[in-house]
């Protein structure tokens, strides 16, 4: 069997990157995770923390910190 070519290598490369393997629903689960994160669905910073925190991830503290400046960042508001 022929070697592949640097061509065909970045190729491959390219489209395991680009590739939507993602297990059928993992989308709607996105989309929900992200709604609660920007508060469309009337969530608070606080609770939209508290459903993302992990133990072993940063803290709720943390958590509420970056929330508050990803919704100033999606509404053009200052955090």
């Amino acid at each position: 069997m022929a070697q592949p070519t640097v061509r065909d290598q970045i190729q491959a490369g390219i489209n395991a990157r680009t590739r939507m393997d993602m297990p059928l629903g993992t989308g709607v689960a996105l989309s929900r995770a992200y709604r609660k994160m920007l508060g469309l669905d009337g969530t608070s910073v606080e609770d939209a923390a508290r459903a993302a925190h992990t133990p072993t991830g940063p803290s709720v503290t943390e958590l509420e910190a970056k929330i508050r400046a990803r919704r100033a960042h999606a509404w053009g508001t200052a955090a």
